[in-house]
Parts: C-alpha cells; sequence; structure tokens
C-alpha cells in the first residue's frame, strides 16, 4: 500500500483514531503488512504499512479506521539521535566542531561517524554575516582553506549527508558556525654556531661551505655551485673563533652579480658571495626576495646537507621537522630512523613532529601527547611497528610492516589516536592495531590484518579500541571480539 492510497482510505473511512504501536512481527514476503500491539495489550495481525523495512520492537505511528475496524501503519518512530548514526539512519550534526590555524593554513575538523556512506557539507564564509558563504563537499573528517590572507578570520560550518537513492538525500542539521583568524606564518631561523676554519675573517652575508675535516665547523669557497654550502653568516666572524650561521630561514647574503627576486642562489668563483640563476640546480641553497647587483640581497635560505650533490633548496621539504607548542625555532632532523628518534627525543607535550614524503624504517616509540603528522597517508611511510606514546597522535601517515603489530597502544598515560591513516601488517597472524592497555581511536582509517591469510585488523587485549569510519579487514577476522 502506498501513502496516496492510505490518504485516500483515511479521508473516506472518516472517522479515524491516531495511537502509538509496537511491531511484533513482519511478513518476510514484501506484502507489506505486520502484527503490531497497540495500548492496552491487543496484537493485531496483517497491519497495512507505508514502511516495508519495520522491524520487530520498532515504534510506530498507527492510523485505526472506524469504518473498517482496521489499522494501517503511518510509519516508525526514530529514536532520538546522539552524537553518531542512529540505528534508523538518523543523522546527528556532527560533534566536536571546531575551527583552527596552523602554518597560515585555516582549516576545521570534527568527529566522524562510522560508516562509509556520509559525506560532509562545508559551509566557508569571509563575512561576519556568512552573507557570502560557499560550500564543498568532502569525504573526511576535516576541510583545509589554503588561500587565507594573515589577520583573514574565516568562518566554518558542517553537515552530514547519506546518499539513499537517486534524487533521494538525507541531511543532518547544520553544527554551529565556528570562526578562527588566520595566523601570520613566518618562516622560522635555524641558527647555529659553527667555527670560522676557512683562514680569513667573514662578515655578515657570507656563503659558507661545511667543514667535513672539523667538527661543527665550516669553510668559505671559490667553487661555483658547491654542493657542500651549509648556509650564511649573521655576524662577524674572526677566523678561528665560533660565530653564528643560519642554514635555515631569512637573511642577507652577499652576491656577486646581479640578482633579481625569485633568483636561485649557489655558492660563486667569488670567495662568500652568491650567485644567481632563474634555473633551479643541484647547489641551490635559497631564493633572493629582493634585487641586487652586487651588493647585500634578502633571501630564504634552505641550505645543503653537505651530501656532495644534493638540491640544497630541498633540505627542509625533506627532513623530519620539529614545530615546538612554545614558538621556540624550528629544528630539522634527517629523515631516518635515528632523525625520527631523536626528533621524539627533543619534543615536549603538544610539540608536531612533521614527516616528509618517504619512507622511514625501523621500530618507534612515540612520545606521549606529541602529535606525528604526515604529507600524505599515500606519501609519508613508517616501515616498522610503532608504538604510541599516551596522549600522541598520528595523522596522515601510513604505517606498514612485515611484521606481527602495526600501532601498539600505549601502556599508560591517555588514549592514544590515529586520523585519516593506513596501518597495513603483511607478517603472519598480525594485528593492524594492538591495544593492551590505554585507549586507542581510529578515525577514518584503514586498518589491514590480512597477514597470508590470517590476522586481525584490531585486536583487544586491554583497554578499548574504538574505530570511527573507515574500513577494518583481517584474514581470520576484523577483530578478534
Amino acid at each position: 500500500m502506498d501513502i496516496r492510497t492510505l490518504r485516500r482510505i483515511i479521508r473516506d473511512e472518516s472517522p479515524s483514531h491516531i495511537m502509538l504501536g509496537e511491531v511484533v512481527s513482519c511478513d518476510p514476503r514484501g506484502t507489506r503488512t505486520a502484527s503490531v500491539r497497540v495500548s492496552g495489550g491487543r496484537v493485531h495481525t496483517r497491519v497495512f504499512t507505508c514502511d516495508e523495512n519495520l522491524e520487530i520492537n520498532d515504534k510506530v505511528i498507527v492510523v485505526r479506521m472506524m469504518g473498517l475496524d482496521r489499522l494501517a501503519v503511518l510509519g516508525r518512530i526514530l529514536p532520538q539521535h546522539g552524537s553518531a548514526l542512529s540505528k534508523r539512519g538518523a543523522l546527528a550534526p556532527p560533534t566536536n566542531f571546531g575551527a583552527y590555524s596552523f602554518a597560515g593554513v585555516t582549516y576545521c575538523q570534527w568527529d566522524t561517524y562510522p560508516g562509509e556512506d556520509v559525506s560532509w557539507e562545508i559551509e566557508r564564509a569571509l563575512q561576519a554575516d556568512k552573507s557570502d558563504a560557499t560550500s564543498v563537499l568532502v569525504s573526511r573528517g576535516s576541510y583545509y582553506f589554503y588561500e587565507t590572507d594573515p589577520g583573514t578570520t574565516v568562518y566554518f560550518r558542517a553537515r552530514a549527508i547519506r546518499w539513499l537513492g537517486p534524487n533521494n538525500l538525507m541531511y543532518s542539521g547544520w553544527s554551529s558556525w565556528a570562526g578562527v583568524t588566520c595566523d601570520d606564518y613566518e618562516v622560522p631561523n635555524l641558527i647555529i654556531e659553527l667555527t670560522n676554519r676557512s683562514g680569513v675573517q667573514v662578515g655578515e652575508g657570507w656563503v659558507v661551505t661545511l667543514d667535513t675535516d672539523n667538527a661543527n665547523s665550516f669553510l668559505t669557497t671559490t667553487d661555483a655551485s658547491d654542493p657542500n654550502v651549509i648556509g650564511v653568516a649573521v655576524e662577524t666572524i674572526a677566523n678561528g673563533a665560533a660565530g653564528l650561521v643560519c642554514i635555515s630561514g631569512y637573511c642577507q647574503v652577499y652576491t656577486s652579480n646581479a640578482v633579481l627576486i625569485g633568483d636561485y642562489l649557489f655558492t660563486s668563483s667569488t670567495e662568500g658571495r652568491a650567485s644567481g640563476s632563474v634555473t633551479l640546480a643541484a647547489g641551490t641553497f635559497g631564493r633572493a626576495l629582493t634585487d641586487a647587483n652586487i651588493e647585500i640581497a634578502w633571501a630564504i635560505v634552505a641550505a645543503s646537507s653537505g651530501s656532495g650533490g644534493g638540491t640544497g633548496w630541498t633540505l627542509m621539504a625533506n627532513s623530519i621537522q620539529l614545530y615546538a607548542s612554545d614558538g621556540s625555532e624550528l629544528v630539522l632532523y634527517p629523515a631516518t630512523s635515528a632523525g625520527l628518534d631523536n626528533a621524539s627525543a627533543g619534543a615536549v607535550a603538544g610539540d608536531t613532529v612533521w614527516l616528509p614524503a618517504r619512507a622511514i624504517t625501523g621500530n618507534h616509540t612515540l612520545t606521549a601527547d606529541v602529535h606525528y603528522v604526515g604529507i600524505s597517508r599515500y606519501a609519508s611511510r613508517l616501515t616498522g611497528q610503532i608504538t604510541a606514546g599516551g596522549g600522541s597522535t598520528i595523522e596522515t601517515l601510513t604505517i606498514e610492516t612485515t611484521g606481527t603489530r602495526g600501532l601498539i597502544g600505549p601502556g599508560g598515560g591517555g588514549t592514544a589516536k590515529a586520523r585519516d591513516c593506513d596501518i597495513i601488517v603483511t607478517g603472519a597472524s598480525g594485528y593492524a592495531v594492538y591495544v593492551n592497555g590505554d585507549d586507542v581511536e581510529c578515525w577514518n582509517c584503514y586498518l589491514d590484518g590480512n597477514s597470508g591469510g590470517a590476522g586481525y585488523g584490531g585486536y583487544r587485549a586491554l583497554g578499548n579500541l574504538y574505530v570511527y569510519g573507515g574500513r577494518v579487514v583481517g584474514g581470520t577476522a576484523p577483530f578478534n571480539e
């Protein structure tokens, strides 16, 4: 029976009586009839219904047509939804919705819902009255807006969308608007103290190279595009004395030829001076931010690692970077197993460790309450066993190991979280996530414990494993219970 027919019957067979009921049985043959218990305990069989998806114990609204003494179900009563999808598919507004800014980028994020059939509509506005709001659809629990000028306030709100079929969408209510002012991201200067072993006094703005024979020392060069360039002196340094050298950041550089804004900088045949070129090549250590004609140019510097052939400009992008929560200078570490361990050792609660687009081997223990962020879940890869610290987080990266454990939960100190990560174990009878202490939360993650036909995506021995969205697979089963 469709709703139009039922409306006609109700209209033609008035008077009618509306009451509450509870489904006690359903006809599985698709006849759109059910047995319903109404107030007083009486059970009515072969009750017509407009809803073919009724289940036992559903609460329903029933109309009784007095002329025919027959009942019909108008519809189900949905349970009040909470912070996740209700049993009947009602969508709640996103929870823990907030707006944030980091490194010149504004973004919003929220807790996702279980299930892969939910998308999100984000509205973004720059005006306080939201009159310029524009919308975009995303499938994850965050949205980043890169086209923001420092000091600009951006407003975000979100709602969930569920696709039910052609021209049939279910929407949640909107979250409240959340606003954030874009921070002014300055290039952090990385300045270290080195000893001058060049044989001459160097002045501020001189380009220096790594002394490969003496620890923590520098030389000068007359070789063009010297791959051992290490940075630029930021003060006058006498021969044999220690002084400050900028190896990454914003500083003044002496030039040997006319340099234009945007030129790539190299060492030159003139001692201590840089040359400029429009072409990026091996030995590049910076880019000019001002014009210069054989004088000082302001430049952004990212010096070579001294490996003898790399392009210096790529040093920061290819390093593990430690961002201090107190605003201290950026610290760079090699993108190696030892580099990650050293970054973790140097990090304190609230700091962020940024991982570049490469694979880092070895087993590692993450520092408690420190955030580990990859450039992409497909580019930043950890290929060993990772043990989370209490309160630590991992975001947008992959853990892929041939061992039997991917991510191990913390043994104490708080809940660890993974967001937008792939965690894959290929060792025999392995567990992608193993919880044996404090809780672990996985938000929009892919957990794969399909280890040679055996294993679990999630294994809980002690503590709790919470999975919100994403997908979990295992050779034995997705979970061990």
